[in-house]
Parts: structure tokens; sequence; C-alpha cells
């Protein structure tokens, strides 16, 4: 197969999925913090009420229409990139919502230890929420073209990590800068990270399976798009 029936076969297979995908993907990338965050709280209390509710709700729904408004047009449209940038940076700081703007007295750990422990405990679920919607995105983006733009693939390592954090806005009621750091935003920086190069290392292979005359040509393949 030379390139360009490879390209003609990969843009009629992504335009008749699309739809479903983009539908599939969007709603997972909403439902999925929400439900770890709730599902593995110890409890109900406060969750529910709308200073905490709100933020978190409204940065699970940006999540997914960033996730929406990016599906398959990030090979060409940089004002989609752009906004989509921004879309997860608002998501983000929703998520860190009782952080900035505290409720009450400000969260304090009676020792370093308890400290520790909490965050590692925040960071480890932070970690599986990133990891699951990484790779449910992952999934609908390499399902939908074997060649995602390194521009969907960034956002897609991007969108899972704020995940994490906004998956830990339900989950967790800290409002400890310290804490949120390393156990809300850490667990997203380091899997969003880790799920670039998985991607990275993905694209090559499909890429290098699909087309290996052309692959063998490109200096830095990880690149098009």
């Amino acid at each position: 197969m030379d390139a360009i029936e490879f390209i003609e076969k990969d843009v009629k297979r992504g335009s008749a999925n699309r739809s479903i995908t983009r539908i599939l993907a969007s709603i997972g990338a909403v439902l999925i913090p929400i439900a770890l965050g709730v599902g593995l709280r110890d409890g109900l209390d406060g969750v529910f009420t709308p200073r905490i509710l709100i933020p978190n709700l409204v940065a699970a729904v940006l999540l997914g229409v960033v996730i929406s408004a990016s599906y398959g047009r990030l090979f060409s449209s940089f004002t989609t990139w752009r906004w989509s940038r921004w879309g997860l940076v608002c998501a983000m700081i929703l998520a860190i919502d009782r952080v900035v703007f505290p409720i009450g007295v400000r969260t304090s750990y009676p020792s370093q230890a308890i400290f520790w422990q909490e965050s590692l405990r925040c960071f480890t679920k932070g970690s599986v929420s990133a990891v699951v919607l990484g790779a449910w995105l992952i999934l609908f983006a390499f399902g939908f073209s074997s060649i995602p733009s390194r521009r969907w693939r960034v956002l897609i390592s991007f969108a899972a990590g704020v995940s994490s954090t906004v998956m830990l806005g339900f989950h967790c009621d800290s409002s400890s800068w310290e804490h949120v750091l390393y156990g809300h935003v850490g667990p997203g920086a380091a899997v969003g990270t880790a799920l670039v190069l998985i991607q990275e290392l993905l694209f090559k292979i499909k890429l290098g399976s699909a087309l290996p005359s052309l692959a063998g040509k490109i200096r830095n393949p990880s690149k098009i798009g």
C-alpha cells in the first residue's frame, strides 16, 4: 500500500466513525472522573453541596467539551488546539477551586507522616483515574485514525492528567496547597508525561507497520501532524 492510498483509506474510516467515537470519548471524559471520584470516597457527606459539586461538575463537563470539540480536527485547526488547552486549564482551576478559595480554615495535618500518607493515597487514586481515562481516549484516537496527529496525542495526555485532578476534586475535601500539589496535581503530571511517551511509541509502531518504506525515510515520524 502506498502513502496516498493509506491516507485515503484512513480518512474514509475516520469520517465513517467520527460521530460515534466522538460521542463515546466525550461521555467517558465526563463520567469517568465523576464515577471514580464519588465511588472511591469513604462517605458522601458534603460532596453534593453546591459549593463543592458545581465547580467540579463544570470541570468534568469541560473535559468532555474539549474532547468533543477537538476530535478529528487537530490536524489543521490551530484555533481548536489553542482553545482546547485553555479549556483544560480552566478545568484544572475549577478542580482545585477550594484551594484557591478555601471553605473556612485550610486543612492542616497533625504530622508529616500523616500528610504523606494521605497525599500518597490521593496520588495513587489520581493515577488510576488518569490511566483509565487515558486508555479510553487512546483507544478511540487510534481507532479513529491509524496515525492521529501529534497535537491530538498531546491533548489526550493533557486531558487524562487533568482528569486526575478533577476526579480528586470530587473525592478529597482537602484545602491544603501542599497536599493538592503532590496528591492531586502530581499524578496528572506523572501519568500525562507517561502517556505522551506511550503514544509516541504506539504511533511509530503503527506507522512503521502501515508504511514501512515511508517510515524509514522520515527522520522524526512522531512529529507528523
